[in-house]
């Protein structure tokens, strides 16, 4: 019992005496940093110069520190900075395709302007929704019907020459025959040499011409266009252009891209002036003769 008394004496007593050096040496040290006793002075200049270097070291060690967080911290600002601008990048890009997709649909609908046919023939500009393409058919469906006035056998053009006809006409889609279609025929002639003949479709990328006068003047590059004979088809719209006569087969490309078509015109139904001999200033009325009234059925 007395040694534990004892202990917790000692103990007591230590503490008391720490504390008591601990205030004499901070005195000490005030005493010091006041006076300017000489002797004094050489004490404070000899303890600067123990203590300067491990206080330079410490303090080179927390620079040292310090600028590797700081080199840290820039590296992971520089990495968020890096997602931040891939993240801009990505947006930048999906506009540009947007971009892109509207300035080409743009050039296609001033391509559409630029059809040779007078702006009031056109009845309605509508969008290719599909492209129908098989074994006996070639044919594109648009988002225009009777409810915009399109009716059957009107012209189809896009803006570098001709694509078909109206065919299947429901209530906000039409269905157009292209002029590829292995049904489609066209009262054509040759720009140059003015003969006449019928574009025939192949159901493949171009058309063949049949029904021409005994021994035609056509040649490799003539420039084929409508006739306009039948009255489906107005006059000067261009077709195609002859690629190549092989064994006495006249095949003509078509002027327009079938396989990439995005806007069409289609045009008001044509109308042909017929003169009576006893009033030549009859009205202008339809045509009543059809030969593509065939659509998918006849041949030629």
């Amino acid at each position: 019992m007395n040694k534990s008394v004892n202990r917790a004496l000692f103990k007591k007593s230590n503490k008391l005496t720490s504390l008591i050096l601990f205030l004499l040496l901070s005195a000490l040290f005030l005493v010091f940093e006041r006076t300017s006793y000489p002797g004094i002075a050489l004490i404070r200049a000899t303890l600067d110069d123990l203590f300067a270097p491990p206080i330079s070291g410490v303090n080179a060690i927390m620079r040292k520190t310090s600028d590797s967080f700081s080199f840290i911290g820039d590296i992971i600002d520089v990495y968020e900075e890096n997602e931040r601008l891939n993240e801009e990048v990505s947006r930048l890009e999906e506009w540009r395709s947007v971009a892109e997709r509207l300035a080409l649909e743009n050039q296609r609908l001033i391509d559409l302007l630029q059809v040779k046919s007078l702006p009031h023939e056109i009845l309605v500009s509508p969008r290719v929704i599909s492209l129908i393409g098989g074994a006996y058919a070639r044919s594109a469906l648009v988002n225009s019907g009777r409810n915009d006035g399109v009716e059957s056998d009107l012209t189809v053009v896009d803006g570098t020459g001709l694509i078909g006809r109206t065919i299947h006409v429901g209530f906000t889609t039409s269905e157009v025959l292209l002029l590829t279609d292995i049904n489609s025929r066209i009262p054509v002639r040759v720009e140059r040499s003015g003969d006449n003949g019928i574009a025939i479709g192949t159901n493949n990328s171009d058309l063949r011409l049949a029904f021409l006068p005994l021994n035609p003047d056509i040649q490799v590059g003539d420039r084929i266009l409508t006739s306009g004979d039948g009255g489906i088809f107005r006059p000067d719209l261009v077709v195609g252009t002859v690629t190549s006569i092989e064994e006495g087969t006249i095949h003509v490309t078509p002027q327009s891209r079938l396989s990439n078509l995005n806007f069409v015109s289609i045009l008001k139904k044509h109308t042909v002036a017929l003169v009576d001999d006893n009033n030549s200033n009859a009205a202008p009325q339809d045509n009543p003769e059809n030969p593509a009234n065939d659509q998918r059925e006849g041949q030629f």
